[in-house]
């Protein structure tokens, strides 16, 4: 078994190792980059194992936009508007989820949510600890071998290039690698097929703390 100490020692090295070999270049870890996936449109890993083409939003920082003068507005959760009508007959009414990462703990802040079979989802992942984190929406039963899968990565010099996320069938969805303060949005259908659906981080080491599940229910 792993202490949680030794994990986050794993992650530390991992972690520098990629930096130091160009994968961590591009851009301040604290900026805010806040991003949008589509389920048509995602690195959306399907039970063939292919994917298609990612788009993501502006990711302009909250600092660079405040320093040219630009407003930057900060997205919340907002409470029912008693006002709003309904969804009309053809519509879905989208299931919004905020996850976050905890930090220095190497969890999510929650083990477990809900959303309704074959009904449009939206998860928030926001990245609040100081190491990198990725979400996958994985099949049930799969979490060892994904785990596995992660692990072998940290040998991989090319795993950066992908996101940390295993070039498996067993993914459903996954976002890219998020650095400190950043988020991402991921859209997709829930599984028309009712179960447990585990939810994971697969930065090497992660997966045996960082993980929860998405029940899909009728």
């Amino acid at each position: 078994m792993f202490s949680r100490s030794s994990i986050i020692a794993v992650t530390i090295i991992v972690f520098n190792s990629f930096l130091v070999a160009g994968c961590g270049s591009g851009g301040n870890g604290r900026d805010v980059a806040r991003h949008t996936v589509d389920a048509n449109s995602a690195v959306q890993h399907k039970h063939d194992g292919t994917n298609t083409a990612m788009t993501t939003e502006d990711s302009t920082s909250t600092d660079e936009k405040r320093s040219s003068g630009e407003s930057f507005v900060q997205e919340t959760a907002k409470p029912a508007d008693p006002n709003t009508s309904a969804p009309t007959e053809g519509q879905q009414q989208v299931q919004r989820i905020v996850l976050k990462t905890v930090e220095y703990q190497l969890i999510f802040d929650q083990d477990i949510f809900s959303v309704k079979a074959g009904m449009p989802v939206e998860i928030e992942f926001i990245n609040v600890d100081e190491m990198p984190h990725n979400l996958l929406i994985i099949i049930p039963g799969s979490l060892e071998r994904v785990g596995e899968a992660a692990d072998k990565m940290s040998r991989d010099p090319n795993a950066a290039k992908i996101q940390f996320v295993p070039q498996t069938s067993d993914v459903l969805y996954s976002t890219p690698l998020l650095m400190i303060d950043q988020s991402y949005t991921l859209r997709f259908t829930a599984p028309k097929e009712p179960g447990d659906y585990p939810y994971v981080c697969t930065y090497p080491g992660h997966w045996r703390s960082m993980k929860g599940i998405m029940k899909v229910t009728k």
